[in-house]
């Protein structure tokens, strides 16, 4: 599970930098980065948590 975690937060950065690269509309990078960082914080309190028990 944790690679394919890792997969999707780094797919979701890559398409954040095409975006901004492409110079899109905000509410097309915009999104992507904030699902990008939401998936990267779940995925670190998710091993976090597994640490602590």
């Amino acid at each position: 599970m944790r690679p394919l975690r890792l997969a999707v937060v780094l797919v979701l950065m890559a398409g954040t930098v095409v975006a901004l690269c492409m110079n899109a509309p905000g509410w097309v990078y915009w999104p992507t980065f904030a699902g990008a960082f939401a998936a990267a914080v779940w995925w670190e309190t998710g091993l976090i948590r597994r640490a602590a028990r």
